[in-house]
């Protein structure tokens, strides 16, 4: 068995399942501007915690924003900071079954650091839906995580032996 630390790995992927709830009230962008820090310009917002290629660990905040029926914009803010040189991404609804139908391909989005290589994440809401009923999100998972040390081997009834180490990872060494 491997002894030793494994090296971060960056955040590259996010997995994103929310249902935006169709009866919210559409904010004019015309007349209120997207501001990170006026509750009043955005429906939404949800946090998810991403990795550097040190394994620094950073936020991701996505701001929902109903802006006409069955269309939604996305804005990002990352460690707190409002993200002027990332574009918005729009989210559109099928106004009879609720699902989306645009984008249909996760969006990639890139992120400064200070002292590390950006962070392209590439963001799924695929399995997004629009119904009458509240904001709420099940599947909110992006990969990536911090250096580790090992602090213990874990053996699965199949006979799988796996190094495990102090950020939650697990990798196998045999079986």
């Amino acid at each position: 068995i491997k002894t030793g630390n494994i090296p971060a790995q960056a955040s590259s992927s996010l997995t994103f399942t929310a249902n935006f709830d169709a009866s919210d009230d559409a904010i004019d962008r015309t007349t209120v501007p997207f501001d990170a820090t006026n509750s009043s310009s955005y429906t939404d917002s949800y946090t998810t915690t991403v990795y550097d290629s040190l394994g620094n660990e950073h936020s991701v905040c996505q701001y929902f924003t109903k802006t006409s029926d069955n269309t939604w914009e996305v804005q990002y803010a990352f460690d707190g900071q409002q993200q002027t040189g990332v574009p918005a991404t729009t989210l559109t609804f099928d106004p009879n079954t609720g699902k989306l139908t645009s984008p249909t391909t996760p969006q990639t989005i890139e992120f400064q650091t200070d002292a590390a290589a950006p962070i392209d994440l590439t963001v799924d809401y695929s399995t997004c839906t629009q119904y009458g009923s509240e904001f709420s999100v099940t599947t909110n998972a992006a990969n990536g995580y911090a250096s580790a040390t090992q602090n213990g081997v874990q053996v699965d009834d199949d006979g799988k032996v796996y190094a495990t180490y102090s950020n939650g990872e697990r990798m196998l060494q045999g079986q």
